[in-house]
């Protein structure tokens, strides 16, 4: 008994698949031999453009067209579907300016992609293995079902399998009813019912009762709803073995430049409470687990030591809270030091979280911002505000942590006047790393908004412009396959109110494209006081020293205050009868706001500075620039 388990194109080579690499050691404790094969990273390979398939790998749904010629034929190939004319008119309906090499690309692609498929089945002893597993996330699934259409045309006794986010739910059960030579379609997490499986099939048993699997009986399909793992400290380590091995073979430019891939928890701790409305990641499971602290550092140290590669890719929606007090720590002072450590946060972390994580060897992270409106953050229930997500951007550069983070827009029902408010803010805030990505929500299959339809008044919602060019059926099979959807609403389409907004962000982006972004940072005096050094384009000059009480209020800010605590912080340092007064401490802060110094929301306020050593501490740049500034 033998499972082989492939990645096709056009999955990126820069991760394994976790899917996959946790499947084989389940397997394999169980006696079952499991290869995987990353026909992604052969594709690659195969075509000679590196950069190019990298370049599509990042472009959602654009690759899946490159391989419908080699599962529907030449009808399609000649049809309005397949024509790469029909294709462009959708893609150059977008104003990316790589849009015609992206077309260029794909169909280059196409011409290739049999040959492809023939070198894939002429490589492989087929009648070594009895069951194919086919991993199917993003832009995996048109690649994945060619071949898997071609070995089933040969070897008709092969069982073909397939799993994966492609594979969820409605989307699943539509895959296993258009395209018969696939056998079992495993929806949630499959380490216990595929190896279940696979032992009811060895035995001539009945696949019936196995949750998460959907298979036929006579002609029919049958739905087991969505597996699920309870206990993540009984699943062994994942093996990571056939994708380093294939990234030697195949992919020699990427040695040394992939992450080691690991997943601490599954589900989101913060969705289990409230699910952010645009997000459907989580699919059907908004079960929160994590790994136990000492299983999750074992598993972090002994394969850290299994690869030899210190920089760990943690893939989890949400870094378990727990983990900043066990798991951080703990690797912030082993004998095995991180080069990177990348997670996913929530953006409300406090300061102590954030340095924990940069001790414990992090470089980049990604916190939860999406926007810088607290209305607009209520309207997703993201659970945080905009001093929260302005926040964690100051300490993140304070620190020297790279901040990944997206800008949404266009939600169905929003505040227009939400980004009056945020285009009145940015120029304030471009010291800070701004936004990797600035673009519409996308409405995904899972989401609040998709499930609760009328909720947020989305009408005429229908797949994706591009799945027409992937599946030649009709809307309603489209709209069973599919997983981002195109909608409508009441709102004016051209969203004008976007406008002030978008302009201040590109303005943003630009700065952080020249050798130094633009800085805000102070710098205490021996005397109590603190120098503020300012290089943002909307300064009032480069550098301004305050005295008592005014450098009392900028650093009681740090974290935000509310008038209060800022009164009580002054009240402790310079004591009761030197204390100057509410009126005039009022003045004070009305000052630093005019100076873009604090930012008010509602009755509290945040220093929109860092000090200046720990900036230091944590970046390379010794602003020297500073010292050769005309005033």
């Amino acid at each position: 008994m033998k499972v082989l388990l492939i990645s096709m194109p056009f999955a990126g080579v820069s991760f394994a698949s976790m899917g996959l690499s946790s499947l084989r050691p389940v397997l394999e404790q169980e006696g079952i031999a499991c290869e995987i094969l990353y026909y992604n990273m052969y594709f690659r390979h195969f075509v000679g453009d590196t950069l190019d398939y990298d370049e599509l790998a990042r472009r959602s749904l654009m690759g899946e067209w490159v391989f419908g010629c080699e599962l529907y034929g030449e009808n399609w190939a000649n049809s309005p579907r397949g024509s790469i004319e029909e294709i462009s008119k959708v893609i150059n309906s977008g104003a990316d300016k790589k849009q015609c090499e992206i077309l260029n690309l794909i169909l280059k692609y196409r011409k290739v992609a049999g040959a492809f498929l023939e070198q894939c089945i002429a490589e492989v002893d087929w009648d070594r293995y009895d069951i194919i597993g086919f991993t199917s996330v993003y832009d995996q699934q048109i690649a994945s079902l060619a071949l898997a259409k071609r070995i089933k045309s040969k070897y008709s006794e092969k069982i073909i399998v397939f799993g994966g986010a492609n594979c969820q739910g409605e989307m699943g059960l539509a895959m296993m009813e258009h395209f018969p030579f696939v056998d079992w379609v495993f929806s949630g997490e499959a380490e216990q019912s595929f190896l279940q499986a696979i032992k009811r099939w060895v035995n001539q048993e009945s696949l019936e009762g196995i949750k998460g699997l959907a298979y036929r009986r006579d002609n029919k399909v049958i739905e087991q709803g969505t597996g699920l793992v309870t206990d993540l400290d009984k699943l062994p380590y994942p093996n990571f073995k056939d994708y380093y091995q294939a990234i030697e073979k195949w992919a020699p430019d990427m040695k040394g430049k992939v992450p080691l891939s690991l997943e601490l928890s599954r589900g989101c701790w913060w969705s289990a409470k409230s699910q952010c409305i645009f997000c459907g990641i989580q699919n059907q499971i908004h079960t929160f687990r994590y790994k136990s602290p000492e299983r999750a550092l074992s598993e972090i140290n002994d394969l850290i030591t299994m690869y030899g590669i210190n920089n760990v890719f943690v893939i989890d929606s949400n870094l378990p809270l727990p983990y900043y007090k066990t798991v951080l720590p703990a690797l912030s002072t082993g004998a095995i030091k991180l080069s990177d450590f990348f997670v996913e946060t929530k953006a409300n972390i406090k300061y102590k979280n954030l340095q924990v994580l940069r001790q414990a060897g992090s470089n980049t992270f990604q916190p939860g911002i999406e926007s810088l409106d607290t209305e607009m953050l209520q309207y997703m229930h993201k659970g945080t505000t905009m001093l929260h997500n302005i926040r964690i951007l100051k300490w993140a550069r304070e620190c020297g942590l790279y901040t990944g983070w997206n800008f949404l827009h266009s939600f169905p029902g929003e505040p227009p006047k939400a980004y009056d408010r945020m285009a009145s803010i940015v120029s304030y805030l471009v010291h800070l790393q701004p936004p990797s990505n600035v673009g519409p929500v996308l409405l995904q299959r899972f989401s609040p908004m998709f499930d609760y339809l009328n909720k947020w008044n989305i009408t005429n919602i229908r797949a994706g412009k591009l799945y027409e060019f992937i599946y030649p059926f009709d809307l309603k099979a489209l709209n069973q396959l599919a997983y981002t959807f195109d909608f409508e609403t009441s709102e004016d389409s051209e969203r004008n109110y976007l406008k002030g907004v978008v302009h201040e962000i590109m303005l943003w982006k630009g700065m952080w494209e020249k050798k130094e972004p633009p800085l805000l940072a102070y710098e205490e005096t021996s005397q109590g006081g603190v120098v503020v050094y300012d290089t943002r384009p909307m300064r009032k000059c480069y550098s301004i020293t305050l005295e008592k009480p005014l450098a009392i209020i900028l650093l009681a800010c740090d974290a935000g205050a509310a008038f209060d605590e800022i009164r009580r912080n002054v009240i402790n340092e310079m004591g009761e009868a030197k204390y100057p007064g509410d009126i005039y401490l009022m003045e004070g802060i009305k000052m630093l706001e005019s100076y873009g110094f604090l930012l008010r929301e509602d009755k509290h306020y945040l220093t929109l500075a860092y000090s200046l050593k720990t900036y230091r501490q944590n970046n390379e740049s010794l602003l020297a620039y500073l010292l050769d500034v005309d005033e």
